[in-house]
């Protein structure tokens, strides 16, 4: 039959319209009818007379389809043999459509299925009354399917009703169901009713999984920045309608990085995951938690006290609990691929938290309260870390002194204004033996007196350079400098000899073309490698080691000093000190400036310089700056010394003046 209409077996045409228009206008009103249908062969001039059910439905594609049943009423035998030829080109239908019909009659209270509809119950066929089917849907779903039957029954809606249904085999199912009546009595009663339901278990299952993707985090299953997005929408514009007070609390995992570094990415990635059912278990269910990103999470804090006093106090309150849930220890243990099974690494944590409290009034726009939120939590890292801050309008100007700071340093950086001082270093006869290159910063006097110099502090504008990686052209400016300086000093008596110490950021020394960088600037220069010393810190060690050990290596073996600065301040020291290839320690002046008072910071100054000597390697006390602290260096056995005791930074006059008072 595929490809002809009814006039193409009856010669009929005008009547294979009619019929083909007939269904058509079904369809489009998607309601049942009842016909009664003349159809005359004009091949025979025979004439039958049927009783036509015309039923449309949607398949799971959500395509439109029409069930007919033609009841031929001219001849009983006939009828009979068409009902089965019908009933199993219906049942074929049925069974191709993955969808379980069903044929309720109401009165009589019962439930005609097709075979497939016991496949997706799992139920049988002596089990096909409605209350067997209705024992069969979850508890919690029963109420919504049987108020959607009741609109059906008792209105013109149609029925449509998503739900689980628990079959026999243990398995819970999502199904569609969907149906209409299709015959009421005089009075409106309904007398039958149709319908199918379909298995959409697995599209369940595909929405599920697409919104995880969308709306969370595949790590710690919290909400995503979208999803957080939408949520502090909703707190906007409910705080609007109901006058109510909310806050966003940024919180970031202080130094996270150190143990990503130490113990590997894997064991970091179980940190967060704990982190994250820890603060599901500090913060109340209505409010809203999120994984911003990293190793940051944002909490949304709904329904705060109307005074800003007090809603203030509720924050403290709850960070105080956050900050007393992550302080216990975290024991972490390997589970993961790549990673050796049931290692055990113990961890301790703090948080860093930044807030900012919103009504219906103040900060209505999500990125502008994101943006606070993290000016507050940048300012309890400058404060110290693992505190809590609660945004006010002064870290704006802050902020935009920041601003300003960065923009100019670039201006700066650009034009060339920076300025090199010299600190000297002294041996233990108090003679000159080298100098220390320290980066200075000139500003215009504000009362436009050009004959004096003010300079912004390095601790003002390093840490911005460091953060914004504009250390890297800063790092080169000075390095080109104080070697062209070096070069400038060859024909003075004192001088000329002078190795003088230039400070390397970790970043830099990070950069692949580090060591050509250096080699460079040294051959440009025209310098003798043995008169540059590069001082370090132990942060160059917190990433690639074995990269960094290599790049020191070379440099020394070219003939270029090494200085370990701030010794005694990191985590590694000891661990590491056998493996870097460095000709001095600088003992950080952290422990010099209580040398004299506390008896910790003495046994420790003294044990790094027997350390320095049993390892072969010089080295230097800074910040000395008195004479009792000096004498004590030497009877410990130290023999360079850097400080103000000896000398201050000097600008190049300064420091040329002070030599010549030197050798005079």
């Amino acid at each position: 039959m595929l490809g002809h209409d009814d006039g193409y077996f009856t010669g009929n045409q005008e009547q294979s319209n009619f019929f083909l228009e007939n269904v058509q206008a079904v369809m489009r009103s998607f309601k049942a009818e009842v016909v009664y249908e003349d159809s005359t062969d004009a091949k025979t001039g025979e004439v039958r007379h049927f009783l036509s059910y015309k039923v449309p439905f949607k398949n799971a594609d959500e395509e439109v389809n029409i069930l007919v049943i033609a009841k031929d009423i001219t001849d009983i035998k006939r009828l009979k043999i068409q009902a089965e030829f019908n009933e199993k080109r219906l049942n074929y239908v049925l069974e191709t459509t993955q969808e379980g019909v069903w044929d309720w009659d109401i009165n009589a209270g019962k439930v005609f299925h097709n075979q497939y509809w016991f496949t997706l119950t799992g139920l049988n066929e002596s089990q096909s009354s409605f209350d067997d089917f209705e024992a069969c849907i979850l508890v919690e779903d029963r109420a919504k399917v049987q108020t959607a039957l009741k609109n059906c029954l008792e209105g013109d809606s149609k029925y449509c009703a998503e739900f689980r249904i628990h079959r026999p085999d243990g398995q819970v199912i999502w199904v569609l169901d969907r149906g209409e009546v299709v015959e009421r009595d005089a009075l409106g009663k309904p007398l039958r009713m149709i319908g199918a339901a379909q298995d959409i278990t697995q599209q369940k299952y595909d929405k599920h999984q697409i919104e995880q993707l969308a709306f969370y985090d595949p790590l710690t299953s919290l909400p995503n920045r979208r999803l957080l997005h939408q949520c502090l929408e909703r707190t906007i514009i409910y705080n609007q309608q109901h006058h109510s007070v909310a806050a966003v609390m940024f919180l970031d995992l202080d130094n996270f990085k150190m143990l990503n570094d130490t113990q590997g990415h894997a064991f970091g990635d179980l940190l967060l995951v704990e982190v994250a059912h820890r603060l599901k278990a500090a913060i109340v269910q209505e409010n809203t938690i999120a994984r911003f990103g990293g190793d940051e999470f944002v909490m949304v804090i709904n329904k705060l006290d109307l005074n800003h006093s007090a809603a203030a106090q509720q924050v403290f309150d709850i960070a105080k609990h956050v900050h007393m849930a992550l302080s216990k220890p975290f024991f972490l243990t390997s589970n993961i691929p790549g990673v050796e099974k049931g290692i055990h690494v113990e961890h301790q944590l703090t948080a860093s938290i930044g807030v900012v409290i919103f009504n219906g009034r103040n900060f209505t726009e999500v990125d502008e309260l994101l943006k606070l939120a993290d000016l507050a939590l940048y300012r309890a890292k400058t404060e110290g870390r693992n505190q809590t801050v609660i945004f006010d309008p002064s870290m704006q100007q802050d902020l935009w002194a920041a601003q300003q700071l960065q923009n100019n340093f670039r201006k700066a950086i650009g034009q060339n204004q920076f300025e090199l001082f010299y600190q000297p270093q002294f041996n233990d006869e108090r003679r000159i033996i080298g100098l220390e290159a320290l980066i200075r910063w000139p500003v215009p006097s504000p009362n436009k007196d050009l004959a004096l110099v003010e300079y912004i502090s390095p601790s003002d504008f390093i840490p911005m350079a460091e953060e914004t990686g504009l250390i890297l052209p800063l790092g080169i400016w000075v390095l080109t400098h104080a070697c062209q300086q070096i070069t400038s000093w060859q024909s003075h008596p004192i001088l000329k000899d002078m190795t003088v110490s230039v400070n390397i950021s970790a970043k830099q020394l990070w950069q692949p073309n580090f060591i050509e960088q250096v080699c460079e600037i040294v051959k440009q220069a025209g310098l003798k490698p043995a008169q540059l010393k590069l001082e370090i810190t132990e942060s160059v060690l917190l990433n690639d080691v074995v990269d960094t050990i290599h790049k020191l290596h070379v440099l020394k073996e070219l003939g270029i000093h090494i200085s370990l600065d701030d010794f005694g301040t990191g985590y590694s020291s000891l661990s590491y000190l056998k493996r870097l290839p460095v000709n001095e320690i600088k003992i950080d002046q952290s422990f010099i400036r209580d040398l004299m008072t506390d008896e910790s910071d003495s046994i420790m100054v003294k044990a790094i310089v027997d350390l320095s000597k049993n390892f072969g390697i010089g080295v230097i006390a800074e910040g000395v700056e008195t004479e009792e602290q000096f004498n004590q260096l030497l009877l410990f056995g130290c023999r360079q010394f850097q400080g103000y005791f000896f000398s201050k930074p000097l600008s190049l006059l300064q420091l040329k003046a002070f030599v010549g008072l030197l050798s005079a």
